[in-house]
């Protein structure tokens, strides 16, 4: 049986891997199901919000 992760509506990206993302090159694999908390999610890098998912 897998683990379900639920993900906080607030992610901290290093801006070391910001031109990653939005290059489509980052991928992280983890282990179990992850499930957004609440409907929209942002990514933070820089003190900036950078991206958000509704």
């Amino acid at each position: 049986m897998r683990r379900v992760v639920y993900l906080g509506r607030h992610l901290m990206l290093k801006s070391k891997y910001l031109d990653k993302l939005g290059n489509g090159r980052f991928t992280t694999i983890r282990l179990g199901i992850i499930r957004p908390k609440y409907r929209e999610v942002f990514i933070h890098s820089g003190g900036m919000v950078v991206a958000k998912r509704a």
